[in-house]
């Protein structure tokens, strides 16, 4: 398991501008944020278009066997999350707050994982058959708020994920360390 210090040195940039995220309860630097152009955007956009018809190709099983890894991922570094999200929003740890929030993104990607997509049968009366088929649409934009930046996050990203699209996301100003770790 990474340390608090380890995650929070992982998501800090290492060339490039940033803009130091403060602590609301104590006014403390928590870390440095990257700040992105239009340009970087543009990048994000193509590497995600690039990515997708990859993606999607693996198939159903595949794309739940990795969402079932990240859930993995996401509870082998619950507590340096929560505390990295305690930090940068003020969240208290425990009660329906930081430890919560990580441990409900971890659900969600399992419930994203487990969900069927198997064709269905909207019409077959002998005359006509209907088929409802789940495909991609492509890339899929996520805008996380400030207030449950990672659980709604994950509710965008997991599901685009489990379905064949690239994500491109776009973190609160307010809290973008939590997500950039979460995503890492």
């Amino acid at each position: 398991m990474e340390t608090y210090d380890a995650l929070l040195a992982s998501i800090t940039p290492e060339s490039g501008e940033t803009r130091t995220i403060l602590d609301p309860a104590t006014g403390e630097a928590v870390g440095e944020a990257p700040v992105h152009s239009v340009q970087d955007l543009e990048q994000a956009i193509a590497a995600a278009s690039a990515a997708q018809p990859a993606w999607a190709a693996l198939g159903h099983d595949a794309r739940s066997a990795a969402l079932l890894k990240a859930a993995d991922a996401v509870e082998r570094s619950a507590e340096e999350l929560a505390r990295l999200l305690s930090r940068e929003q003020g969240k208290p740890l425990n009660g329906p707050n930081a430890r919560f929030e990580v441990g409900a993104c971890a659900a969600w990607l399992r419930a994203a994982a487990g969900t069927p997509l198997e064709a269905e049968t909207v019409v077959d009366d002998g005359e006509t058959r209907a088929e409802l088929h789940y495909r991609p649409i492509g890339v899929v934009g996520a805008i996380g708020p400030w207030n449950w930046p990672m659980m709604i996050t994950i509710w965008q990203i997991a599901p685009a994920l489990r379905m064949g699209n690239a994500v491109v996301v776009k973190p609160s100003e307010y809290t973008p360390l939590s997500v950039l770790a979460l995503a890492k």
